[in-house]
């Protein structure tokens, strides 16, 4: 950017800003390269100093910084009363990433009234030169107050010198100076007369300050205290998140243990359903085999058929008669068992499926019911605890604030006896300024720690109600996870029992075409058999209707 040439500039300007001269010291720019603080210390860019409470801001309250993408970050430099963007507080020690548009505050208001510090990040049209002149002008402002509480820091020296060295004009350094010398005119005793009251206002002035100064301590070790308290609250609430983390592992290795364990069932079932199924492949190979036997015996019964016909014509039908029956005793025999033998397999694999069936659909309703109680029980337990945890957790913080409380109390009549102490050698009319300005600090130190009391108060409520979110969105998640689990294993069940009913349903089809294919074997060679019948008698019709030699020749056969 030309130092000559406007540019828009990052900004940040104070709400309560007008569109007019005076507009520029609520204005803050961003420029890039730099790093922006601001707080109530000496050493930041920009100065701020509350009118209704000197502690509102920290010394270095928040820090603005530019991101690698050419936007800017606001950075809770750890401060009492935090930094809030768009209402929403910030995490401290964390970079926020800010908007053009958004709004940044700075402290949090003590009554009813508006915020006091609530910045607006706009773009500005700016010169370089324009931009660093403004954060000079801050500069300066600094400077100017450093040297002014310089200056107040040399004339509170000054007053105690005069203090230790005077006995007759206590606030007075120039009468001390020239008391021993004498007066030589009624002018120069009315001056310095009056100059004895102005230095007199001056250093009632200065003893107040330093009065009020006294009650600062407490008031940081409370601070403190509570910094303290905060930093605990988290450390115990990111134990609490680690645990919960521990915890949901735990349920997810026994929800893998189990799928494991139902996996592992489910290979064993598939397992025996791959040995029925090579039992139904050997009692197959059984089957053929028996079936080539009696087509090689068949065969050997026709051979034997055509030979015995050319030799013995005449016993060829009761030979015939008693190969007939006993072949088809023998068929009869080996149908009989051969179907007894199939219905019983058959009813051994329906028994086995239905045993199977309801040992799965048992054990499933089993587990089910185990897992189910087992996470209401965890689920009652685990509530009851957090219960007990935040109450817990908020007797014992309500404990510490009545304690700081108190000590606090104890502290201030201490120090309110050591002044009245120290004082009551004094004059009634300092006694009453001192009375006045120990009631002015007791209600002002009242009225701050009923404040904060309420702050914290409010932090611990948002807190608690955080962490309650967090319990229901990980109660939500975790009863999702088990519903999904549960809804997987039904389907996995579901799926492998129709699996099994499929292979049953084929095994079944299979043995009722083989049952078929036998029947039209046996039709077939029935067929035959009468063919061969009809052959026979067609050669003996013959025999009989031809002459003599050939009946003859036909009695010889």
């Amino acid at each position: 950017m030309e130092s000559n040439e406007p540019a828009e500039v990052w900004c940040l300007r104070r709400r309560e800003c007008t569109e007019n001269a005076d507009s520029v010291a609520f204005l803050i720019p961003l420029i890039a390269g730099n790093e922006v603080t601001i707080g109530r210390s000496y050493d930041v860019s920009v100065q701020l100093l509350s009118d209704k409470n000197p502690l509102m801001l920290s010394r270095k309250h928040v820090i603005f910084k530019q991101n690698d993408e050419g936007g800017w970050t606001a950075t809770d430099n750890k401060s009492l009363n935090g930094v809030y963007v768009n209402r929403d507080r910030i995490i401290a020690g964390l970079p926020w990433n800010i908007s053009i548009g958004d709004t940044i505050q700075l402290d949090i208001p003590t009554s009813d009234e508006q915020p006091e510090y609530i910045f607006d990040v706009i773009l500005e049209k700016l010169t370089q030169d324009q931009a660093k002149e403004i954060l000079a002008r801050h500069a300066r402002d600094i400077e100017n107050r450093r040297n002014r509480q310089k200056t107040k820091v040399v004339a509170k020296k000054q007053c105690m010198a005069c203090v230790t060295k005077s006995s007759a004009y206590p606030h007075c350094p120039v009468h001390c100076s020239k008391a021993k010398a004498g007066s030589s005119s009624r002018t120069n005793n009315n001056d310095k007369a009056c100059l004895c009251s102005l230095h007199r206002k001056s250093a009632q002035r200065t003893k107040q300050g330093d009065e009020n100064t006294q009650g600062a301590p407490p008031m940081k070790r409370f601070r403190q205290d509570a910094d303290e308290e905060q930093r605990k609250l988290r450390e115990q609430i990111a134990e609490e998140a680690k645990k919960r983390e521990a915890e949901r592992l735990k349920l997810q290795k026994q929800l893998e243990e189990e799928s494991r364990l139902a996996k592992e069932k489910a290979a064993e079932a598939q397992r025996q359903l791959k040995e029925l199924q090579r039992q139904l492949e050997e009692q197959e190979t059984e089957r053929q085999k028996l079936q080539k036997e009696m087509q090689d015996k068949e065969m050997q019964a026709k051979t034997e058929v055509e030979k015995s016909h050319r030799e013995l014509i005449a016993e060829m039908e009761k030979a015939e008669q008693r190969h007939k029956e006993a072949l088809e005793a023998d068929i009869k025999a080996r149908e009989a068992q051969q179907e007894e033998r199939m219905k019983q397999q058959i009813e051994t694999w329906v028994a086995e499926k239905q045993r199977l069936e309801t040992d799965l659909n048992e054990q499933w309703e089993t587990q089910l019911k185990e897992k189910e109680s087992a996470l209401e029980n965890a689920k009652l337990e685990r509530e009851k605890q957090l219960e007990m945890e935040f109450k817990q957790k908020e007797a014992e913080f309500l404990a510490k604030i009545e304690a700081d409380k108190a000590a606090l109390m104890e502290e201030k009549s201490k120090v309110e006896k050591d002044m009245q102490d120290e004082f009551s050698k004094k004059l009634e009319e300092k006694e009453k300024n001192l009375q006045k300005v120990q009631e002015n600090n007791t209600k002002m130190l009242d009225k701050w720690m009923k404040e904060r009391e309420s702050i914290i108060q409010k932090q611990l409520e948002e807190e608690r109600k955080t962490l309650l979110a967090k319990k229901e969105e990980a109660e939500k998640t975790f009863k999702a996870e088990m519903e999904k689990k549960t809804e997987e294993l039904s389907s996995k069940m579901l799926m492998e029992k129709m699996e099994l009913e499929e292979m049953v349903a084929k095994k079944e089809k299979e043995h009722t075409e083989l049952m078929n294919e036998l029947t039209a074997r046996q039709l077939e060679q029935e067929s035959r058999e009468a063919e061969i019948l009809k052959a026979k008698k067609r050669n003996l019709e013959s025999c009989r209707g031809s002459d003599g030699l050939g009946a003859t020749m036909c009695g010889m056969q």
